[in-house]
Protein backbone atom coordinates (compact mmCIF):
# COMPACT_ATOMS: atom_id res chain seq x y z
CA UNK A 1 0.00 0.00 0.00
CA UNK A 2 1.14 3.33 -0.93
CA UNK A 3 0.26 6.84 0.55
CA UNK A 4 -1.16 9.61 -2.29
CA UNK A 5 -1.41 13.12 -2.47
CA UNK A 6 -4.90 13.76 -3.01
CA UNK A 7 -6.02 16.84 -5.66
CA UNK A 8 -9.94 17.62 -5.90
CA UNK A 9 -8.64 20.59 -8.13
CA UNK A 10 -6.83 17.77 -10.89
CA UNK A 11 -8.92 15.68 -14.17
CA UNK A 12 -6.38 12.96 -13.99
CA UNK A 13 -4.76 10.67 -11.91
CA UNK A 14 -0.90 10.85 -11.80
CA UNK A 15 1.26 8.25 -11.03
CA UNK A 16 5.28 8.22 -11.50
CA UNK A 17 7.14 5.19 -13.17
CA UNK A 18 9.12 4.44 -9.85
CA UNK A 19 6.25 3.60 -8.24
CA UNK A 20 5.04 1.49 -11.20
CA UNK A 21 7.79 -0.41 -10.89
CA UNK A 22 7.68 -0.97 -7.39
CA UNK A 23 4.14 -2.00 -6.90
CA UNK A 24 4.88 -4.32 -9.59
CA UNK A 25 1.73 -2.85 -12.32
CA UNK A 26 1.37 -3.84 -15.79
CA UNK A 27 1.65 -0.48 -17.89
CA UNK A 28 -0.61 -0.55 -20.86
CA UNK A 29 0.16 1.96 -23.79
CA UNK A 30 -2.85 4.88 -24.19
CA UNK A 31 -4.64 5.09 -27.88
CA UNK A 32 -2.42 8.38 -28.08
CA UNK A 33 -0.12 9.76 -26.49
CA UNK A 34 -1.18 13.43 -24.90
CA UNK A 35 0.61 16.02 -22.61
CA UNK A 36 -0.96 17.03 -19.63
CA UNK A 37 -0.64 20.50 -19.25
CA UNK A 38 -0.13 21.65 -15.05
CA UNK A 39 -1.37 24.41 -13.29
CA UNK A 40 2.27 26.10 -13.58
CA UNK A 41 1.81 26.25 -17.43
CA UNK A 42 4.21 23.46 -17.94
CA UNK A 43 3.44 20.01 -19.97
CA UNK A 44 4.11 16.45 -18.69
CA UNK A 45 4.18 13.67 -21.73
CA UNK A 46 1.83 10.68 -21.13
CA UNK A 47 2.57 7.64 -23.14
CA UNK A 48 1.72 4.54 -20.77
CA UNK A 49 -1.27 4.47 -18.10
CA UNK A 50 -2.21 1.52 -15.24
CA UNK A 51 -5.28 0.49 -13.67
CA UNK A 52 -4.76 -0.14 -10.05
CA UNK A 53 -7.19 0.35 -6.65
CA UNK A 54 -7.32 3.27 -4.94
CA UNK A 55 -8.84 3.79 -1.37
CA UNK A 56 -10.51 6.83 0.06
CA UNK A 57 -12.56 6.67 3.11
CA UNK A 58 -12.34 3.05 3.08
CA UNK A 59 -14.26 3.40 0.10
CA UNK A 60 -12.25 1.31 -2.41
CA UNK A 61 -12.14 1.91 -6.91
CA UNK A 62 -10.50 0.67 -9.79
CA UNK A 63 -9.06 3.87 -11.81
CA UNK A 64 -7.14 4.77 -14.52
CA UNK A 65 -3.48 6.44 -13.72
CA UNK A 66 -1.47 8.05 -16.17
CA UNK A 67 1.89 7.14 -15.64
CA UNK A 68 4.83 10.06 -15.49
CA UNK A 69 8.79 10.21 -15.21
CA UNK A 70 7.76 12.44 -11.66
CA UNK A 71 6.00 15.18 -11.08
CA UNK A 72 6.29 18.06 -8.68
CA UNK A 73 2.60 18.99 -8.71
CA UNK A 74 1.86 18.20 -4.15
CA UNK A 75 5.68 18.32 -3.64
CA UNK A 76 5.69 22.58 -3.52
CA UNK A 77 5.29 21.94 -0.09
CA UNK A 78 8.64 20.64 0.38
CA UNK A 79 10.00 23.85 -1.44
CA UNK A 80 11.94 26.32 0.58
CA UNK A 81 11.04 30.08 -0.75
CA UNK A 82 12.37 33.05 0.70
CA UNK A 83 9.93 35.57 -1.24
CA UNK A 84 5.87 36.12 -0.93
CA UNK A 85 5.51 37.35 -4.57
CA UNK A 86 3.12 35.06 -5.92
CA UNK A 87 4.99 35.38 -9.87
CA UNK A 88 7.77 34.60 -8.92
CA UNK A 89 6.83 31.56 -6.98
CA UNK A 90 4.76 30.67 -9.66
CA UNK A 91 7.32 30.84 -12.03
CA UNK A 92 9.68 28.53 -9.91
CA UNK A 93 7.10 26.06 -9.54
CA UNK A 94 7.01 25.64 -13.45
CA UNK A 95 10.47 25.34 -13.36
CA UNK A 96 10.59 22.61 -11.07
CA UNK A 97 8.00 20.78 -12.71
CA UNK A 98 9.70 21.53 -16.22
CA UNK A 99 13.28 19.73 -14.89
CA UNK A 100 11.37 17.56 -12.32
CA UNK A 101 13.41 14.72 -14.09
CA UNK A 102 15.98 16.48 -11.59
CA UNK A 103 14.72 15.91 -8.36
CA UNK A 104 15.49 13.15 -6.00
CA UNK A 105 12.77 12.60 -3.72
CA UNK A 106 14.62 9.48 -1.96
CA UNK A 107 18.34 6.83 -2.39
CA UNK A 108 16.40 5.08 -5.26
CA UNK A 109 15.81 8.17 -7.54
CA UNK A 110 19.11 9.77 -6.74
CA UNK A 111 20.92 10.42 -10.35
CA UNK A 112 23.84 9.14 -11.76
CA UNK A 113 26.39 10.79 -14.28
CA UNK A 114 27.55 9.33 -16.87
CA UNK A 115 30.16 12.41 -16.96
CA UNK A 116 33.02 10.95 -14.95
CA UNK A 117 33.91 7.51 -12.83
CA UNK A 118 35.67 7.30 -9.64
CA UNK A 119 39.40 5.27 -10.10
CA UNK A 120 41.23 4.39 -6.68
CA UNK A 121 45.07 3.97 -8.07
CA UNK A 122 47.10 2.26 -5.09
CA UNK A 123 50.90 2.43 -4.17
CA UNK A 124 50.77 -1.11 -3.47
CA UNK A 125 49.04 -4.10 -4.76
CA UNK A 126 49.28 -5.56 -1.25
CA UNK A 127 45.86 -6.71 -0.67
CA UNK A 128 43.94 -5.50 2.97
CA UNK A 129 41.75 -6.84 5.48
CA UNK A 130 41.29 -5.91 9.23
CA UNK A 131 40.78 -9.73 9.95
CA UNK A 132 41.98 -13.47 8.62
CA UNK A 133 39.57 -13.26 5.47
CA UNK A 134 36.65 -16.34 4.38
CA UNK A 135 36.23 -14.50 1.18
CA UNK A 136 37.76 -15.07 -2.33
CA UNK A 137 37.83 -11.17 -3.03
CA UNK A 138 41.73 -9.77 -1.89
CA UNK A 139 40.21 -6.41 -0.04
CA UNK A 140 37.30 -5.52 2.02
CA UNK A 141 36.69 -3.29 4.68
CA UNK A 142 34.48 -3.18 8.38
CA UNK A 143 31.33 -1.57 8.16
CA UNK A 144 29.03 0.01 10.95
CA UNK A 145 25.85 1.38 10.83
CA UNK A 146 25.50 5.56 12.66
CA UNK A 147 22.67 7.65 13.36
CA UNK A 148 21.43 10.80 11.84
CA UNK A 149 19.76 13.28 13.48
CA UNK A 150 16.29 12.09 11.61
CA UNK A 151 16.55 9.13 13.04
CA UNK A 152 17.35 7.19 9.92
CA UNK A 153 20.64 4.99 9.82
CA UNK A 154 23.64 5.52 7.90
CA UNK A 155 25.75 3.00 6.62
CA UNK A 156 30.06 3.49 7.45
CA UNK A 157 32.72 1.80 6.11
CA UNK A 158 35.80 2.36 7.51
CA UNK A 159 38.22 3.01 4.55
CA UNK A 160 41.52 4.14 6.50
CA UNK A 161 43.14 1.30 5.59
CA UNK A 162 42.43 1.31 2.04
CA UNK A 163 42.76 5.48 2.10
CA UNK A 164 46.74 5.15 3.24
CA UNK A 165 47.69 2.94 0.51
CA UNK A 166 45.43 5.48 -1.98
CA UNK A 167 47.55 7.46 -4.36
CA UNK A 168 45.91 11.18 -3.55
CA UNK A 169 44.08 13.08 -5.73
CA UNK A 170 45.67 16.87 -5.89
CA UNK A 171 42.61 18.61 -7.21
CA UNK A 172 42.00 21.59 -5.10
CA UNK A 173 38.97 21.79 -3.15
CA UNK A 174 37.83 25.88 -2.99
CA UNK A 175 38.51 27.91 0.41
CA UNK A 176 35.77 29.15 2.10
CA UNK A 177 36.92 32.21 2.67
CA UNK A 178 37.63 32.81 -0.95
CA UNK A 179 33.83 32.15 -2.07
CA UNK A 180 32.56 34.15 0.75
CA UNK A 181 34.64 37.85 -0.47
CA UNK A 182 33.06 36.90 -3.88
CA UNK A 183 29.25 37.81 -1.92
CA UNK A 184 29.36 41.73 -2.39
CA UNK A 185 26.83 42.96 -4.28
CA UNK A 186 24.33 40.49 -4.95
CA UNK A 187 20.90 40.15 -3.21
CA UNK A 188 19.37 37.07 -4.34
CA UNK A 189 20.01 33.42 -3.67
CA UNK A 190 19.30 30.10 -4.77
CA UNK A 191 21.50 26.91 -2.69
CA UNK A 192 21.22 23.67 -4.37
CA UNK A 193 21.85 20.33 -2.58
CA UNK A 194 23.12 17.68 -4.85
CA UNK A 195 21.23 14.52 -3.34
CA UNK A 196 23.94 12.45 -1.56
CA UNK A 197 26.50 13.69 -4.38
CA UNK A 198 29.28 11.08 -4.20
CA UNK A 199 26.84 8.74 -4.99
CA UNK A 200 25.83 10.04 -8.27
CA UNK A 201 28.86 9.41 -9.46
CA UNK A 202 29.74 5.44 -10.44
CA UNK A 203 33.11 3.90 -9.36
CA UNK A 204 34.99 2.42 -12.42
CA UNK A 205 34.94 -1.09 -12.77
CA UNK A 206 38.57 -1.91 -11.94
CA UNK A 207 37.93 -0.22 -9.04
CA UNK A 208 34.57 -1.52 -7.60
CA UNK A 209 36.25 -4.58 -5.67
CA UNK A 210 38.24 -1.84 -3.79
CA UNK A 211 34.89 -1.09 -2.31
CA UNK A 212 34.38 -4.14 -0.95
CA UNK A 213 32.84 -4.49 2.66
CA UNK A 214 31.30 -7.44 4.99
CA UNK A 215 28.36 -7.91 7.23
CA UNK A 216 26.66 -10.96 8.99
CA UNK A 217 24.68 -11.79 5.46
CA UNK A 218 27.60 -11.43 3.18
CA UNK A 219 29.89 -9.76 0.62
CA UNK A 220 29.27 -6.31 -0.78
CA UNK A 221 30.67 -3.86 -3.06
CA UNK A 222 29.71 -0.38 -4.02
CA UNK A 223 28.68 0.17 -7.72
CA UNK A 224 28.77 4.11 -6.74
CA UNK A 225 30.82 6.37 -4.84
CA UNK A 226 30.81 6.12 -1.04
CA UNK A 227 31.56 8.10 1.26
CA UNK A 228 34.62 7.56 3.52
CA UNK A 229 37.36 7.52 0.13
CA UNK A 230 39.66 9.54 -0.28
CA UNK A 231 39.44 11.71 -3.27
CA UNK A 232 35.85 11.57 -3.34
CA UNK A 233 35.79 15.04 -2.53
CA UNK A 234 38.29 16.01 -4.90
CA UNK A 235 36.57 13.58 -7.65
CA UNK A 236 33.31 15.38 -7.13
CA UNK A 237 34.70 18.86 -7.09
CA UNK A 238 36.52 18.42 -10.71
CA UNK A 239 33.92 17.13 -12.08
CA UNK A 240 31.35 19.76 -11.24
CA UNK A 241 33.82 22.68 -11.68
CA UNK A 242 33.83 21.18 -15.16
CA UNK A 243 30.04 20.57 -15.88
CA UNK A 244 29.67 24.45 -14.67
CA UNK A 245 32.36 26.24 -15.80
CA UNK A 246 31.12 28.86 -17.62
CA UNK A 247 29.11 30.05 -14.97
CA UNK A 248 31.85 29.58 -12.45
CA UNK A 249 32.39 32.72 -9.74
CA UNK A 250 30.14 35.09 -11.60
CA UNK A 251 26.86 33.58 -11.76
CA UNK A 252 27.27 30.07 -9.26
CA UNK A 253 29.71 29.09 -6.24
CA UNK A 254 30.57 25.78 -6.21
CA UNK A 255 31.59 23.93 -3.04
CA UNK A 256 31.60 20.14 -3.74
CA UNK A 257 27.95 19.23 -3.53
CA UNK A 258 26.82 22.71 -2.33
CA UNK A 259 25.96 24.79 -5.24
CA UNK A 260 25.03 28.84 -4.69
CA UNK A 261 23.52 30.72 -7.43
CA UNK A 262 24.36 34.37 -7.33
CA UNK A 263 21.72 37.31 -8.46
CA UNK A 264 20.80 40.74 -8.09
CA UNK A 265 16.98 40.05 -9.57
CA UNK A 266 14.90 37.23 -9.28
CA UNK A 267 14.35 37.55 -12.73
CA UNK A 268 17.96 36.75 -12.83
CA UNK A 269 18.15 34.16 -10.69
CA UNK A 270 15.61 31.82 -12.74
CA UNK A 271 17.76 32.57 -16.06
CA UNK A 272 20.60 31.08 -14.25
CA UNK A 273 18.64 28.35 -12.41
CA UNK A 274 17.34 27.35 -15.39
CA UNK A 275 20.93 27.25 -17.13
CA UNK A 276 22.25 24.89 -14.33
CA UNK A 277 19.17 22.55 -14.37
CA UNK A 278 19.87 22.11 -17.69
CA UNK A 279 23.53 21.24 -17.23
CA UNK A 280 21.98 18.72 -14.55
CA UNK A 281 19.67 17.44 -16.61
CA UNK A 282 21.82 16.40 -18.97
CA UNK A 283 24.98 15.24 -17.02
CA UNK A 284 22.26 13.07 -14.95
CA UNK A 285 22.54 14.67 -11.31
CA UNK A 286 19.54 15.21 -9.14
CA UNK A 287 19.28 17.52 -6.35
CA UNK A 288 17.12 17.28 -3.12
CA UNK A 289 14.08 19.68 -2.96
CA UNK A 290 14.54 19.39 0.85
CA UNK A 291 17.58 21.28 1.29
CA UNK A 292 17.38 23.89 -1.96
CA UNK A 293 16.62 27.34 -0.75
CA UNK A 294 15.07 29.49 -3.67
CA UNK A 295 14.85 33.13 -4.09
CA UNK A 296 16.23 33.71 -0.35
CA UNK A 297 17.34 37.60 0.45
CA UNK A 298 19.48 36.04 2.97
CA UNK A 299 20.99 32.66 3.59
CA UNK A 300 23.26 30.71 5.22
CA UNK A 301 25.84 29.12 3.09
CA UNK A 302 28.93 27.27 4.56
CA UNK A 303 28.04 28.33 7.95
CA UNK A 304 27.78 31.78 7.44
CA UNK A 305 24.75 33.62 7.20
CA UNK A 306 25.17 36.33 4.47
CA UNK A 307 22.86 38.83 2.38
CA UNK A 308 23.56 41.80 -0.17
CA UNK A 309 25.03 43.76 2.61
CA UNK A 310 27.89 41.14 3.21
CA UNK A 311 27.95 38.84 6.17
CA UNK A 312 25.68 39.00 8.86
CA UNK A 313 27.20 37.64 12.18
CA UNK A 314 30.46 36.18 12.05
CA UNK A 315 31.01 33.45 14.31
CA UNK A 316 34.02 33.98 16.96
CA UNK A 317 36.53 31.46 15.65
CA UNK A 318 36.96 28.47 18.66
CA UNK A 319 39.92 26.77 17.00
CA UNK A 320 43.24 27.67 14.87
CA UNK A 321 41.95 26.43 11.65
CA UNK A 322 38.76 28.69 12.20
CA UNK A 323 40.92 31.91 12.80
CA UNK A 324 43.61 30.93 9.89
CA UNK A 325 39.73 31.31 8.16
CA UNK A 326 38.91 34.32 9.56
CA UNK A 327 42.29 36.01 8.98
CA UNK A 328 42.41 34.56 5.75
CA UNK A 329 38.25 36.17 4.43
CA UNK A 330 39.40 39.89 6.44
CA UNK A 331 43.09 39.58 4.01
CA UNK A 332 40.68 39.13 1.04
CA UNK A 333 38.58 42.32 2.06
CA UNK A 334 41.13 44.51 2.04
CA UNK A 335 42.36 43.27 -1.06
CA UNK A 336 38.85 43.98 -2.45
CA UNK A 337 38.51 47.05 -0.66
CA UNK A 338 41.86 48.71 -2.09
CA UNK A 339 41.13 47.11 -5.84
CA UNK A 340 37.74 49.02 -5.42
CA UNK A 341 39.36 52.47 -3.92
CA UNK A 342 41.82 52.33 -7.15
Amino acid sequence: MEISFLDLGSSVSLITKALVDKLGLEPVRVGVPVSLKTLHDSTIPVEYKVTALISIDNIAKEIDLCIVDKCVMGEHRKVNVGTNDPKATQQLLALLDEFSMCIANDMSEVGKTSTTEMHIKLTTTQPIADRPRRYSDSEHSPVLLVGKKNGEQRLCVDYRALNKITIKDKYPIPRIEDHLSRLAGYGWFISLDLYSGYRQIPMARDSIPMTAFVTQDGHYEFLRVPFGLTNAAEVFQRMINILLGNLRFTKVLIFIDDVLILARSWQESFETLKEVLNIFKTSGLTVRLSKCYFLKTKIDYLGFEVSESGIQEFPVPTTVHQLRQFIGLTEASVNIQAATNK
